[in-house]
């Protein structure tokens, strides 16, 4: 049995370059946001090159960063994040945003 955790990181990158898979399930909200051009472009040519979804593709990557980011930032940070964050997803279950499936 393989105990090796990987990071987000690594498994983006996996999935990216057709090595590794990923199914996302669970609960979802559509949201919209505006990217620099760029970053689109970044994002659709991961998408074209993996046969992901954009989807699957932005939600890999915002996991990669959000790991990278987080161990950058001191405990008391990451506790109150984490609070912030709780209350949030309490509040988008309450207005009926989300929903169960997959990307």
């Amino acid at each position: 049995m393989n105990t090796e955790v990987i990071s987000k990181a690594e498994l983006a990158a996996s999935v990216i370059a057709k090595l590794g898979k990923t199914d996302t399930k669970g609960e979802f909200v559509s949201t919209s946001v505006r990217v620099p051009s760029w970053v689109l472009a970044e994002l659709d040519a991961m998408a074209a090159h993996s046969g992901q979804s954009r989807s699957q593709v932005i939600n890999l990557v915002l996991g990669a960063g959000f790991e990278a980011i987080k161990v950058h930032l001191d405990t008391a940070l990451l506790s109150e994040l984490e609070q912030l964050s709780a209350v949030q997803l309490v509040a988008t279950r309450a207005e009926g945003k989300s929903a169960a499936g997959s990307i």
